[in-house]
């Protein structure tokens, strides 16, 4: 998937240090691994003997520099909970709630760091001390799958010009031999890294270049790694080709969770493992977790039905609109614009704008025969 530039960010110019230690980071995973499941014990602590193998992972998080306080707190609480390592990395060194973060800046060049525009608002940072955050674990099964001594790059597929790289919304997995190839690389060509960077405004496809340059190829990890959250999901997607369907693929990670819907998916995963011995499929999300909460009609809720729009005047006008065509899933309603839909997603809360409710319903019937078929 080629990935649009985004409007030029604060830090933009030197994420390669940052990247490189972004996100999830593979630290040993041993071949002779007996998987099981970490699970929140009565005591919403972790129940030590459930740990085998995940105490030969270290989980990493990569921070922006502007909503730490609002949701770093959060993971320490889902994502973080059960992981016996882990680390943070800043945009500058700090301390959060008795954690130390560190800084991910230390080795950018003073100079650039001093000069460079893209490092504005960093130096504002510096004065007023504001704060950051980022997402969650991949499956420790899945992991141990693959060999520990081998040099791995493991994550969604994305392209930006003739790089293909992991992208860093979905996590990245690094094995210690790719890490430690990918620093050495980086090491011996800091200048030509700095220019590189420099003029690029995505630090992810910049890793993906120097592990890429370091011999380190990326094994490409969709639909197990998600670039969506789960309510946002298209259960239709082929993004990885026609002969890949995300309902029978493990769920690794998903992305753009908000604080709420980060401890709901939490919950509803801690409570999935102590009721089932199975990894947890995109299909048990979609049965389990975003079914259970459709409802007949949901006000001030947009449900991202966007196939369609149609002119109507009330609510049943639009399900009347819906329910004449043969593939319409789901609608929603705004104003007199009626919006239908051949996918399903559940979506969001939708805060009435210019004094405009938003309205949404699906056709239950219809849910139930598309899971049906995808079950097929």
């Amino acid at each position: 998937m080629l990935r649009k530039p985004a409007k030029s960010t604060a830090f933009s110019t030197i994420r390669i240090t940052a990247a490189i230690f972004a996100l999830f980071w593979l630290w040993h995973i041993y071949h002779h691994y007996h998987p099981s499941f970490v699970e929140q014990g009565s005591d919403g602590e972790c129940e030590p003997e459930l740990f085998h193998g995940i105490d030969d992972i270290l989980v990493v998080l990569r921070t922006g520099a502007s909503e730490a306080l609002a949701k770093l707190p959060i993971h320490f609480n889902t994502t973080l909970r059960c992981a016996p390592h882990f680390t943070i990395f800043f945009d500058m060194e700090e301390y959060i709630e008795g954690h130390h973060i560190l800084n991910a800046l230390d080795e950018v060049n003073p100079d650039i760091v001093a000069s460079h525009p893209d490092f504005d608002y960093y130096r504002l940072l510096l004065e007023k001390a504001e704060l950051a955050l980022l997402p969650r674990r991949p499956s420790v099964e899945w992991l141990s799958h693959f060999d520990h001594l081998q040099p791995h790059d493991i994550g969604l597929q994305m392209q930006i010009g003739k790089v293909v790289f992991a992208y860093g919304g979905a996590g990245i997995i690094l094995s210690n031999v790719a890490l430690r190839k990918l620093v050495k690389h980086w090491r011996s060509n800091l200048k030509q890294y700095d220019e590189y960077t420099a003029g690029h405004w995505a630090g992810d496809c910049i890793l993906g270049k120097v592990l890429a340059d370091a011999g380190v190829g990326l094994l490409w990890a969709w639909p197990n790694f998600f670039g969506d959250q789960p309510k946002d999901m298209d259960f239709d997607s082929h993004f990885g080709g026609s002969d890949k369907r995300l309902w029978c693929y493990h769920v690794s990670s998903y992305r753009h969770d908000s604080p709420l819907d980060a401890v709901e998916f939490s919950e509803f995963e801690h409570s999935w493992y102590r009721q089932n011995a199975t990894l947890l499929r995109h299909k048990d999300l979609f049965y389990h977790y975003l079914l259970p909460q459709l409802r007949q009609k949901r006000v001030d809720w947009n449900n991202l039905s966007e196939n369609d729009q149609w002119p109507a005047e009330t609510f049943q006008n639009c399900r009347d609109l819906c329910e004449k065509q043969p593939d319409c899933l789901q609608f929603s309603i705004s104003g007199q614009i009626c919006r239908t839909s051949r996918t399903f997603m559940l979506g969001h809360p939708s805060p009435p704008q210019t004094g405009e409710v938003m309205s949404s319903r699906w056709i239950p019937e219809r849910i139930a025969l598309y899971a049906q078929l995808m079950d097929a």
